[in-house]
């Protein structure tokens, strides 16, 4: 089962209790957490002889350990997991674009923020992406796909659809440069998964500056015309990723998970660089 998010955004809270007998206790945000700590580790989860519990004030929930239960190796394989989604941002539907979808993706995740709210400074990965994309700095955008390249594998896609799968950018006309396009090719080829090319048909530019309620209708008309997006590949039945830049109202990716469940895709998984700190694009 693909663990479900719950809110608009969410980061790993975290952290492991060590008691005097030697027992230790792990407790993960309650709300996705568990599912994907299930996913990654899964041979650590069946050595908490009674499985999750919700803590005490009901926020987070927690796997107790006997002394002697986990070694070395089983801590170090918690911590690069805390570590990885301490950082990496969980998006589900906000409220502002709720009432548009449902559930037609499956699961999104980005790297991090794009800045930090605490310094209003852009965070590492936000200003990659600011030096990659508008500056076409080649070492930031090294640095920013060889990191899409690894969260990748942190995507909880059920093991039977790995065989499955294949990588897509969010249409975009051909012509033209487009960077999310550009981490769609670079996550293919160097995971070895097969790149279904969707292009469109049709100018977009007009969408930029309209209100996101107003983009999202539009988004949906593109998709509408028969002519105007192109998919290059039969994808019923299969495991679809959406590899785009930066996640604002996530009306862009929401739209495009919507057309691909159309096409009949099994599931759509979105990964993106960044996720902006508001979820109304730029009003």
């Amino acid at each position: 089962m693909i663990p479900r998010t719950t809110h608009s955004r969410s980061q790993l809270e975290c952290h492991l209790n060590e008691y005097d007998d030697g027992a230790i206790s792990l407790f993960v945000s309650c709300d996705t957490y568990p599912g994907l700590f299930d996913y990654h580790c899964p041979q650590i989860s069946k050595l908490a002889p009674n499985g999750w519990r919700v803590s005490k004030g009901g926020k987070m929930k927690y796997l107790w350990f006997p002394a002697g239960a986990l070694n070395q190796a089983n801590l170090e394989q918690i911590e690069n997991w805390r570590q990885r989604f301490q950082e990496y941002v969980l998006i589900g539907l906000s409220r502002h674009i709720a009432p548009g979808f449902s559930q037609e993706l499956d699961f999104c995740m980005g790297l991090s923020f794009n800045y930090d709210p605490n310094s209003e400074r852009r965070t590492l990965f936000g200003e990659a992406l600011y030096q990659a994309k508008y500056r076409q700095s080649q070492a930031y955008c090294s640095v920013v796909s060889r990191a899409m390249v690894e969260a990748f594998d942190y995507l909880p896609v059920p093991p039977e659809e790995k065989t499955n799968l294949l990588i897509t950018g969010v249409p975009s006309d051909l012509e033209k440069y487009n960077f999310g396009r550009e981490l769609a090719m670079r996550v293919a080829k160097d995971k070895g998964v097969p790149l279904v090319q969707s292009s469109l048909c049709c100018g977009k530019s007009y969408l930029k500056n309209l209100p996101f309620v107003e983009k999202m209708k539009h988004w949906c008309e593109l998709y509408e015309r028969g002519q105007c997006v192109r998919i290059d590949a039969d994808i019923r039945g299969r495991t679809v990723a959406v590899v785009d830049d930066l996640y604002q109202s996530g009306v862009t990716l929401w739209c495009c998970a919507k057309f691909l469940k159309s096409l009949g895709a099994k599931y759509v998984f979105g990964l993106v660089c960044v996720k902006s700190m508001s979820d109304t694009d730029n009003q």
